[in-house]
């Protein structure tokens, strides 16, 4: 079995005769040359041979070797004794000013801390003031009640709370922020449509992920005997089966013929299936008849909407009496593409009426084509 050798480390201690004989003092663990300020290892062959070799043949003869030594020696002394008081001075100075800045940094840290402090209560007070506007808008819009009660309700709240908070500490601090609550007529609208629209993108992007849903389309009468169409969708959303009502619509009374205008926002491929299912659970009886017009704005956008549209009604069946209305129009390209595909494909003879924003395609079936 092979031994491991030790491994021995050269590590020699300074000698005092160096500095008589060879001008050498000792600085971190190294011998430093005071002639030439050059160190070399702690060992007499390496301080020997630096000085022959840089200064043996410097001096005429042995009295002038030492005092040439000893005035180095003491020159490098003066020099690190003045070197090392002028760095503790220094550092002295140096924590004087630290301290004093660091007080100054403090005091400013405060100064800061506190108009943080100050503006962040002043935002979470707008904003609380701005949900609770929100809040009203809402209880308002859900009771049916006209924008400007908004005001009288603000109005009756501050009434109220000169009494209700009388004897609280934050009395002031509670009326400042029914105060604070914006509240007038045009605010309550616009917070109203924005929380429409704001539902109404929600139920269209669960409507867009979820893997299944369903529509109902139901019609109905109210007590003042409006028709009205009500639309409701069912949806599973992260394992919840969720049902909500995401549209109620004012109808004309229908005729006996049942003959309907519907129009229809489908602006992309995914939305034409839900769009042709939608057409034909509301297919009149009457399939002679049929629709009299079917309106899709915005479905130009996109010249392939118009023939999946269009391909889609021709598989259900669903059959349009006088015309289908596109807006905004389209090119002449895909005007002279969307006519040939209704008469090569569905049979349909074409006229064409254009105005400044409408474009519609009149047309009447050919004789079997019914």
């Amino acid at each position: 079995m092979a031994t491991v050798k030790k491994v021995k480390l050269d590590v020699r201690p300074f000698q005092s005769s160096w500095t008589n004989d060879f001008g050498f003092i000792q600085q971190n663990g190294r011998a430093v040359c005071a002639l030439c300020r050059e160190d070399v290892v702690c060992r007499t062959s390496s301080v020997k041979r630096h000085f022959e070799t840089k200064h043996g043949k410097t001096f005429k003869d042995s009295a002038d070797k030492a005092e040439a030594i000893q005035k180095a020696v003491s020159r490098y002394e003066k020099q690190s004794n003045a070197f090392e008081n002028q760095g503790t001075s220094k550092n002295k100075a140096t924590g004087g000013q630290s301290n004093a800045f660091e007080n100054q940094m403090t005091s400013k840290n405060k100064a800061t801390e506190a108009q943080s402090t100050a503006f962040e209560n002043q935002r979470t007070s707008k904003n609380n003031a701005t949900e609770a506007s929100y809040k009203l808008a809402l209880c308002i819009a859900k009771h049916g009640k006209p924008f400007t009660d908004g005001s009288f309700i603000k109005a009756a709240f501050l009434e109220c709370s000169e009494v209700l908070f009388d004897g609280m500490s934050d009395k002031h601090m509670i009326i400042s922020r029914i105060k604070d609550m914006p509240v007038s007529a045009r605010t309550l609208e616009r917070r109203i449509s924005e929380m429409a629209d704001n539902v109404n993108a929600q139920q269209t992007a669960a409507l867009t992920t979820t893997p299944v849903f369903s529509v109902a389309l139901v019609e109905s009468v109210d007590i003042n005997d409006i028709p009205r169409l009500a639309v409701f969708a069912r949806k599973c959303f992260r394992g919840l089966h969720i049902k909500r009502r995401v549209a109620l619509t004012m109808m004309r009374p229908l005729p006996a013929v049942q003959n309907l205008n519907l129009t229809l926002n489908c602006t992309n491929e995914t939305e034409v299936d839900w769009a042709c299912e939608a057409v034909q659970s509301l297919q009149p009886v009457d399939n002679h008849k049929g629709y009299s017009v079917l309106k899709f704005p915005g479905a130009t956008e996109n010249v392939a909407v118009c023939r999946q549209l269009l391909n889609g009604l021709a598989n259900r069946g669903i059959k349009v009496r006088e015309g289908l209305e596109f807006t905004p129009p389209v090119s002449t390209v895909e005007k002279q593409s969307l006519k040939d595909l209704c008469k090569t494909q569905l049979g349909w003879q074409l006229d064409v009426m254009e105005e400044e924003d409408i474009w519609t395609i009149w047309w009447s079936r050919k004789l079997g084509s019914t």
